[in-house]
C-alpha cells in the first residue's frame, strides 16, 4: 500500500477594512449587603440555687452517736431561756450539755463547735477558736451557752460547727424541743 500526501488547501483570508467589535466587560456594580437586623440577646435571669435537700437523720438525747471525725458525741441536756438583751431586744440563751470521747488511741482530735439551725434558712456557730483539743481515749464534759438576738426559733442543733448554714448527710443532728 502507498500513501501519497495531499497538500493543504489554502485558506484565502482577507483582511477587513473595518474591525469587529468587541464586547467589552462592563463592569457589576458592587452590591452593598443589606445589613440584618441582630437580635438583642436577652439575659435570662438565672435562678437562685436552692441547697440539695439533705436526709435528716435524728439523734436522741442522752445517746451516744460517733461523728464523721471520730469523735463520740452525747448530748445531756438543752435548755432554752427567754432574756431581756435592752430595753427594746428579746432574745433567748440556749445551753448545751454535752460529753465529747476521743475513740482513736494514737490521734489527737480537735474539739469542733455546734451549730443552731433555725426553721426556714439561718444558722449561729459555736466560736472555737478557743477550743482545746482532745487526747486520745480521753472523754471531756462541756457547756456552752449560744445567745440568740434572732426572733426565730432555733429548730435543730448540728455537730460539727457550719458557717454555711446548710448542714452535711454526714454530721449529728438533734431536734430542739
Amino acid at each position: 500500500i502507498s500513501v501519497t500526501a495531499q497538500p493543504m488547501p489554502s485558506l484565502d483570508l482577507i483582511p477587513l477594512a473595518t474591525p469587529v467589535p468587541t464586547s467589552t466587560p462592563t463592569p457589576l456594580p458592587t452590591s452593598t449587603p443589606t445589613p440584618m437586623p441582630t437580635a438583642t440577646p436577652t439575659p435570662t435571669p438565672m435562678p437562685t440555687p436552692t441547697p440539695t435537700p439533705v436526709p435528716m437523720v435524728v439523734r436522741l438525747w442522752g445517746l451516744t452517736y460517733q461523728a464523721a471525725d471520730g469523735v463520740e458525741i452525747k448530748i445531756l441536756s438543752i435548755a432554752k431561756t427567754p432574756i431581756q438583751i435592752d430595753s427594746t431586744t428579746t432574745g433567748q440563751t440556749v445551753e448545751v450539755v454535752y460529753t465529747m470521747r476521743n475513740t482513736s488511741t494514737t490521734y489527737v482530735k480537735e474539739q469542733k463547735g455546734f451549730t443552731l439551725y433555725y426553721q426556714g434558712g439561718g444558722a449561729e456557730s459555736q466560736d472555737c477558736s478557743g477550743c482545746n483539743v482532745i487526747q486520745p481515749g480521753v472523754t471531756i464534759s462541756i457547756s456552752h451557752t449560744f445567745t440568740l438576738t434572732d426572733p426565730t426559733m432555733p429548730w435543730i442543733l448540728g455537730y460539727p460547727t457550719r458557717p454555711s448554714g446548710y448542714w452535711a448527710a454526714s454530721d449529728l443532728i438533734w431536734v430542739i424541743e
